[in-house]
């Protein structure tokens, strides 16, 4: 199990977040539910369409996202505009990890101009989350629930 390898500091940081995990497919959501809780994240939510998404945003005020590029609904594209320009919803600096099945340089860049932190190309391993999540952390950008 990778959380062996996570110092006390970061151990203590993922105690605290709160995940939103956003994919269409049930097995992705289950490996990334997996991925996280193997690193000790205190909690997570996941919803299948990008509406769900979008609800879950107000409900469970996430401390960062995880949100496939390809989900069905309203699409991500979308959900990153909403979340970047919102007066309304409860973190518009939301950490938004992106995860899809294509690393197209068109498709990265886009998102990374749309405001997502980052972008990983599926499938996901413990390492890379942890690593991400440590760096969202130390730029200040993980908000606590």
């Amino acid at each position: 199990m990778y959380a062996r390898g996570i110092n006390e500091t970061k151990r203590a940081v993922l105690r605290e977040l709160v995940v939103l995990i956003a994919d269409g497919q049930s097995y992705s959501r289950s490996i990334m539910r997996t991925i996280i809780t193997q690193l000790g994240v205190k909690s997570a939510c996941d919803v299948n369409n990008g509406d769900a998404a979008l609800e879950a945003i107000v409900t469970f005020e996430p401390s960062v996202m995880i949100l496939d590029w390809n989900i069905p609904g309203l699409d991500a594209r979308e959900i990153v505009r909403m979340v970047r320009g919102s007066r309304t919803l409860p973190n518009s600096a939301l950490p938004i990890i992106a995860i899809s099945n294509s690393g197209k340089a068109s498709v990265v860049n886009e998102a990374l101009a749309l405001g997502v932190n980052y972008f990983l190309v599926k499938p996901i391993s413990p390492r890379r989350s942890e690593e991400h999540t440590s760096e969202l952390q130390s730029r200040g950008l993980i908000s606590y629930a």
